[in-house]
């Protein structure tokens, strides 16, 4: 970002983010006031409450740090000097726009054991304007959220508190949200070995990843009879996959008042108006991506009518608050390996659209998704094998 400098490691910046000629839409709103139709300020300053567990913070909305570990499916190749340099600018420009809550993983390191996502991510943060100025300063401190790996060798409540360990000492610092990253056989050991670790003090918070509402219901249940809480739940959810809507896991998160994070809240950019039906991104995604691109043109247009009566929001931010809009419990954590995208996607804070706004896009998109799956016989049997994903 202009005005964002890096010097002998340390990162200086005004209090206010100077906007990079990239970035689109509405700029961050350093106050987080609500602007704009409906009862209520979706966007909070609180983020996994499940139980109290977490002190409150500023924002509702986060990175995936690391995500980019899959390099192949994003088309970056390798962890190269430049894009290490543009990922800690990248998280300077988020920590800048008022937002510090991070999303990894152990699983995302690529190639594994070489380069970690977890340890690059210390890296920022120990270089942060929070740590450079000290507690009580006008940078919002880091939230850092990772995962253990349930692979079929790591079996056993300890290997839990292992890799918990493994996961710190790469941060540098004790993670706040610990998360199981996906369900695996032995997941009753796998949840004690969470507990293990909250009880320990190896993590402030707990949580799981990827699980089915009936699956989200037991490890609350046996959690909760070691005294405990569930803080979060992580599942992909966004306009063009609502499925935590349809499959009863949003319904369980707000029962059980276990927050909900939203990953691939943009539909892996689909969603950022920059993607159609004859611009499609190379690799995998543009061959994943060709069926729902067909058919997007209708909802592209709608989001940049709503954003247009938001004072320019672009559709990236307009996605991001229909998320925002849509629970109390839900805390999206889109992607971001550049500076701009950090910035525009923090400008989807502070504001928020109309109930009827929020539910043309719901019924614009499930009119896209909708179409795409009808004629593709493949889509179809997976819209009906991943209704639980």
């Amino acid at each position: 970002l202009d005005g964002n400098v890096w010097h002998n490691g340390r990162l200086a910046t005004s209090s206010a983010p100077t906007p990079s000629p990239e970035v689109c839409g509405r700029l961050p709103r350093q106050n987080n006031k609500c602007s704009g139709a409906g009862a209520a300020c979706a966007p909070r300053d609180t983020l996994l409450t499940g139980a109290g567990t977490l002190p409150t913070r500023a924002g509702a909305s986060g990175w995936a740090a690391g995500r980019g570990g899959n390099t192949s499916f994003w088309n970056e190749g390798s962890w190269t000097a430049e894009n290490r340099q543009q990922a800690g600018e990248t998280y300077a420009a988020a920590e800048a726009a008022g937002v510090a809550f991070w999303d990894t993983a152990e699983a995302y390191d690529y190639p594994q054991g070489v380069e970690s996502s977890e340890k690059m991510l210390g890296e920022f943060a120990a270089a942060s304007e929070y740590l450079a100025t000290g507690e009580g300063k006008a940078v919002t401190p880091p939230v850092i959220v990772t995962k253990f790996a349930p692979l079929p060798w790591k079996l056993g409540r300890e290997a839990v508190t292992k890799a918990a360990r493994a996961s710190n000492e790469k941060l540098g610092v004790e993670a706040d949200v610990y998360l199981l990253h996906w369900p695996f056989f032995g997941q009753e050991d796998h949840l004690d070995g969470l507990a293990d670790a909250y009880e320990q003090g190896l993590v402030k918070a707990v949580g799981v990843s990827n699980y089915s509402a009936d699956m989200l219901r037991a490890a609350h249940k046996q959690l909760a009879a070691r005294g405990v809480p569930l803080a979060t739940c992580q599942s992909q959810y966004s306009l063009l996959w609502p499925n935590p809507e349809r499959n009863g896991l949003l319904r369980a998160c707000e029962d059980l008042g276990v927050d909900l994070m939203a990953y691939s809240p943009l539909c892996q950019g689909l969603l950022t108006g920059k993607y159609s039906e004859s611009n499609l991104p190379s690799g995998p995604r543009g061959q994943i991506f060709a069926p729902l691109a067909k058919e997007l043109a209708p909802l592209s247009q709608l989001l940049r009518e709503v954003g247009d009566a938001h004072d320019g929001a672009s559709p990236t931010q307009v996605a991001l608050n229909w998320l925002l809009c849509s629970s109390e419990r839900v805390v999206p954590i889109p992607g971001a390996n550049k500076p701009a995208h950090a910035t525009e996607a923090a400008g989807a804070l502070g504001w928020r659209m109309s109930d009827e706004e929020a539910e043309e896009l719901r019924r614009v998109a499930a009119a896209v998704r909708e179409r795409s799956v009808a004629g593709n016989p493949i889509g179809g049997l997976l819209e009906k094998a991943l209704v639980n994903v």
